[in-house]
């Protein structure tokens, strides 16, 4: 539930406004002249949104910090940007910043019984897609020590791993067709590049910016709560058609009831 603040706006000498007058006008201290001088906020962790992200290393699900992002690709430019359409935000150059504040509390169930399952439903959550699971980025998300400490009990076949995730949004970014200038040190990197033939020159490129840019981002939270249940037990619920998904999610539910997300 959001709740609206009211603010009561009057020129100097008038009567004060009545209750049903006030509807619809906003109390917020944030709220500046859009032509004017004073200085504006930014959104928080925004950067993200002009950072490479190495797909190999990437890990969702990490506690704190994802893994994957790596450095600046896109010069931090806020001189020539713009702001929100409400002027309470400075706004990044070649980005667009949408506040959008909504909640799913209730969960979603994903079933992962082995590891090229487990780094597709990675992929849907980072909605990083390359060629369906065909050619180089096969292996997404497999170099990262969160991948592997899940997948290695996977391998024996012994284990079954239900994900359920809720999450809430804050804010999301795009970056427009006409992106923003590239950082010096990346160009720097890209006429080494294009003047060398070492193996070695291109690893070191993609540790350093990733082998991806995102080009929408969502800030918010994310609770994500991982079942294991045996493949004996998952295999006998199949047998009687109960639904494991669905009973994961109400079990995240009734388990995390009171928790915080972060």
């Amino acid at each position: 539930m959001v709740e609206a603040k009211i603010s009561i706006y009057q020129k100097k000498g008038s009567e004060p406004l009545k209750n049903e007058e006030q509807l619809g006008l906003r109390n917020d201290y944030r709220l500046q002249v859009c032509q004017g001088s004073q200085l504006k906020q930014t959104f928080p962790d925004v950067d993200y949104a002009f950072f490479g992200y190495n797909i190999l290393r990437g890990y969702p699900l990490a506690d704190g910090h994802d893994p994957g992002f790596t450095f600046p690709i896109f010069k931090i430019d806020y001189t020539n940007g713009g702001q929100s359409g409400d002027c309470r935000f400075s706004v990044h150059h070649g980005l667009i910043v949408i506040p959008d504040v909504s909640c799913i509390t209730s969960f979603s169930s994903t079933i992962v019984q082995n590891k090229y399952e487990f780094s597709r439903s990675l992929s849907t959550s980072a909605s990083a897609s390359a060629g369906g699971g065909i050619g180089p980025f096969s292996a997404s998300f497999s170099a990262s020590a969160g991948f592997k400490y899940s997948t290695s009990t996977m391998a024996t076949g012994e284990s079954v791993f239900i994900f359920s995730t809720a999450e809430c949004m804050y804010y999301f970014s795009k970056l427009i067709p006409e992106t923003p200038p590239f950082s010096d040190a990346f160009l720097s990197w890209v006429y080494k590049l294009n003047n060398s033939d070492v193996k070695q020159d291109y690893f070191d490129f993609f540790d350093t910016y990733g082998t991806h840019f995102p080009s929408y981002l969502l800030f918010g939270a994310k609770f994500t709560y991982k079942h294991r249940m045996s493949s004996n037990d998952f295999q006998t619920k199949r047998s009687f058609r109960v639904n494991v998904a669905y009973e994961a999610s109400i079990t995240a539910k009734i388990l995390t009831a009171g928790s915080s997300y972060s």
